[in-house]
């Protein structure tokens, strides 16, 4: 056996000393116990909860100090919850964790291991307003997304009828009948992309087409109503010619004129009979008498109710009040009776017709207004007496 020399013992006591704890209880430079870690899963996508575990080889542990790689941290008791915490990765990245476990005054440390999180799929919400109707249809599309790397670079569409848009929110009007098939495509700041797609069906709306057997009624009411308004122009324009005073002559509106009934335009057809019944020659008129008035019909009533709409600005959305329903509304009768008044109308030249954007409605509907015609029409309406 080999012999220390004298001046070797102090390096030999100081290496004892140092291999055995250090001087003064210090903690040791290296434990005299070892910890595996575990984690499950270790990659996912986020949000990602991962399961740990601390297992020590030998010893008793009294504390657990966690920390998952993502700014968080965990510090413990010695219990079974604390040797095998559960963390949540809310964001993608690559995560180093790592635990150190005590056992009185020493230590040792546990890991690392690797956490791979990805972004979560791109989750997409589509609708569409409305999803049927008849053409021209405007149809407003919306769609959501969520996941991926939360901002989201493209939004492209395709209508199915050839056309495209762009945009998390657009319109886009089918002018043609038929099933079309929406699709939608979002990409985020990754590239990752997802797709949904939406179905919408477009009517065609048949104009003059009715199986109502009272149809020929409602066209022969009228073309009495379109003769009546031709018979009331040239009235009108034969008593302007006159000899008397402007301010004296009569309107040519309280002109005697055959009955006319809303029930007429209706549908209804009134009754005649052989002609007029002649007056009694017993009775005799009397300068005193009124003259008698007509009696308000639905066009006159749909003359004026266009007269008070004022005019509308071409750059502005087209107010309701002037479209069928909205006339239907405001003079308390059916759209279909309504229908044929005003297109006698139109064929008289009293209104003109046209299709635009109305304010509050998805698609174009077609509204009406008085022409030069109509607008003398309505003078004399308003001058006249109930």
């Amino acid at each position: 056996m080999a012999r220390i020399g004298r001046a070797s013992l102090p390096l030999l006591v100081l290496a004892v000393v140092f291999s055995s704890g250090g001087i003064g209880g210090a903690s040791p430079i290296h434990s005299a116990f070892s910890v595996s870690i575990s984690a499950t899963p270790s990659t996912g996508n986020a949000p990602l909860f991962v399961s740990f575990s601390a297992t020590v080889l030998s010893g008793t542990p009294t504390r657990y100090n966690w920390s998952f790689g993502d700014g968080d941290y965990y510090n413990g008791s010695a219990t079974p919850e604390n040797a095998s915490p559960t963390h949540e990765y809310v964001a993608p990245g690559r995560y180093t964790a790592i635990v150190e476990v005590w056992e009185g005054s020493a230590s040792s440390l546990g890991g690392p291991v690797t956490i791979m999180v990805g972004h979560a799929p791109i989750v997409l919400s589509v609708s569409a307003t409305p999803t049927s109707g008849y053409a021209p249809l405007t149809v407003v599309y919306n769609v959501s997304a969520s996941g991926g790397t939360g901002t989201y670079t493209y939004f492209e569409w395709h209508f199915g009828d050839g056309g495209t848009g762009s945009g998390a929110v657009v319109a886009h009007e089918y002018t043609s009948p038929g099933d079309y098939h929406a699709t939608v495509t979002v990409e985020d700041s990754s590239g990752t992309q997802a797709t949904a797609e939406m179905n919408v069906s477009v009517d065609s709306l048949q104009v003059g087409a009715s199986s109502n057997p009272a149809s020929p009624w409602v066209w022969a009411a009228a073309g009495f109503t379109g003769g009546f308004l031709v018979a009331l122009g040239a009235l009108f324009l034969l008593r302007r010619r006159g000899s008397d005073p402007p301010e004296r002559s009569q309107p040519a509106l309280l002109a005697p004129e055959a009955p006319h009934s809303e029930e007429a335009e209706s549908g209804k057809v009134p009754s005649v009979g052989n002609g007029p019944t002649p007056p009694d020659p017993t009775e005799t008129a009397t300068d005193a008498s009124p003259p008698a008035v007509p009696a308000v019909t639905l066009s006159h009533r749909v003359v004026v109710h266009l007269s008070q709409q004022g005019f509308v600005n071409p750059s502005e959305l087209t107010p309701p009040e002037i479209t069928q329903g909205g006339i239907a509304r405001a003079l308390g009768v059916k759209q279909n009776v309504l229908t044929n008044v005003l297109r006698r109308l139109e064929e008289n030249g009293i209104v003109l017709s046209s299709v635009s954007h109305v304010r509050g409605e998805l698609r174009r509907l077609k509204s009406y207004r008085l022409t030069a015609q109509g607008d003398a029409l309505a003078r004399e309406l308003r001058g006249r007496k109930p």
